[in-house]
């Protein structure tokens, strides 16, 4: 079996209300093949953000990459297809 990777760009979104407790929440955003792809990806989403005017003053999202590994457990058989 040969690991697979796959590039996944991230939302996080941190919510920082003083009555509330703090709170995170993450999203995919989009998953690409190569580095090269998710970065212009997080590029623009952070250039989008930037440029966007913020509805609250106390929820502030970010975008990051994450790499991650994985193997298929699931053999690819010709005859049976």
């Amino acid at each position: 079996m040969e690991a697979n990777v796959l590039f996944v760009v991230l939302k996080v979104e941190e919510q920082k209300l003083n009555d509330y407790p703090y709170k995170v929440d993450v999203s995919v955003v989009g998953s690409f093949t190569n580095l090269e792809d998710a970065n212009k990806c997080k590029e623009a989403k952070d250039t989008l953000n930037s440029i966007t005017p913020k509805e609250y003053d106390w929820c502030y999202s970010q975008f990051k990459v994450q790499q991650i590994f994985y193997k298929s457990f699931v053999r690819a058989d010709k005859k049976s297809a």
